[in-house]
Formats: C-alpha cells, structure tokens, sequence
C-alpha cells in the first residue's frame, strides 16, 4: 500500500486534484484498496489465532471478501483497454473468483483437504498468471503482442489451461511430499508405553486401596 502511494509515480493519498478537477492515479488508489482489503484478513487472522475475540470461520469469510474485492475492483479495472489486454485480466477473473468461492465454501467446510487444496491450486494459478500477464503486456524481448491478433487471443487461453495443469502439478506434487514425510516420521514414533495409560477402573482400584 505504501509503495503504490508514496512511489515516484504514486498519488501519495491524493484521490481528487482540484486545480484540473480529474481523479488522481485511480490505478494506484485501486491497488491500494486491493490490498487494504488482504491486509483486514491478515489482521483478523492474527486476532483470531492469538485470542478468543472472535469466531474462527471468520479468517476464511474475510479472505473470501478480500478474494471477491479483487476480482470486483479488476472487473472494472479494463476500460479504454485493448482486447488482449481484457482478455488476459479476465481469465485472471476465473481464479481470483474463484478462490473466493472456494474460501468461502471454508467458512462451513473448515479442515476440508479438497477445498484447502483447490484454494492454494488457484492461489498459484493466480500468481503464475500475473507473471505470464507481464510477459503478454511487457515483453522481456521488446517484440509487442498484436492486441487485435485472434490467434493471440487463442494462443492466451490455451496457454492459461497451462498454467492451471501445472499448478495442480506442483500442489499435488508438495502435498504428496508433505504427507510422506509426516506418515514416515509417525511411522518412526516410538509407541507410547502401555504401563502409562492406565484403565479408569485401575485407577478406582488404586484409590480404593491407597484409601
């Protein structure tokens, strides 16, 4: 938030000039909100974790909210643009909606591996996507897309579907990483020793004679 206000460029929490009477760097002021919105559940998180003050399911509904208010502010973030451009944000829409659907389904379904899992599936599809919209709006070798260019506009969507099968790839990879080390350290876990788990009858016993 600091960075897109106080930058070279930023408005540096200006929203209104009155001596041209125009809105002032509405893109950064759009950002800024964006990630207001992920700072609110990070803190709700904290609170959550660190007191009783509120309900858990909480952290998943703001996060949802923070998830929605990104895609709502992107929604209208693409007028006056070229249809390239459009295009590549809107199929950024699919994950960041659809993370918001998914946290939210959290709020009622918390622990769910499948949702967990489909949440940090879209989580990197959204981040690999912002690095692949970089590289279409930016090229690293000078050579600009043509917006107007419907093979362009092919080529994105395919390669979207890319990115979405390698994300699966690499949270199916990290989850099966993850849970083959914990099975095999539990594995190697020494039992506990039966003498300590003594029976509530033993216990009866034992006070009986100690009375």
């Amino acid at each position: 938030m600091l960075a897109e206000q106080f930058l070279a460029d930023g408005p540096r929490l200006h929203l209104y000039d009155s001596t041209e009477q125009h809105w002032k760097d509405l893109m950064n002021w759009q950002h800024s909100t964006m990630y207001l919105f992920f700072g609110l559940a990070g803190a709700v998180s904290l609170i959550i974790h660190t007191t009783e003050a509120a309900p858990l399911a909480l952290e998943r509904l703001m996060l949802a909210v923070a998830f929605f208010n990104q895609g709502f502010l992107f929604f209208y973030h693409l007028h006056g643009r070229s249809m390239l451009d459009v295009h590549v944000h809107q199929l950024l829409l699919f994950a960041v909606f659809g993370e918001a659907f998914v946290a939210f389904l959290e709020v009622f379904h918390r622990g769910n591996i499948v949702l967990e899992l489909l949440r940090c599936t879209l989580t990197f599809l959204q981040g690999s996507w912002f690095w692949q919209i970089g590289f279409v709006l930016y090229p690293p070798s000078g050579a600009e897309w043509d917006p107007k260019d419907h093979n362009n506009m092919m080529f994105v969507s395919m390669c979207y579907s890319w990115h979405l099968a390698f994300a699966m790839l690499v949270v199916s990879v990290l989850y099966g990483a993850v849970s083959s080390v914990v099975c095999s350290r539990l594995r190697r876990t020494p039992p506990m020793e039966m003498g300590l788990l003594k029976p509530r009858e033993r216990e009866a016993e034992s006070e009986d004679e100690i009375l």
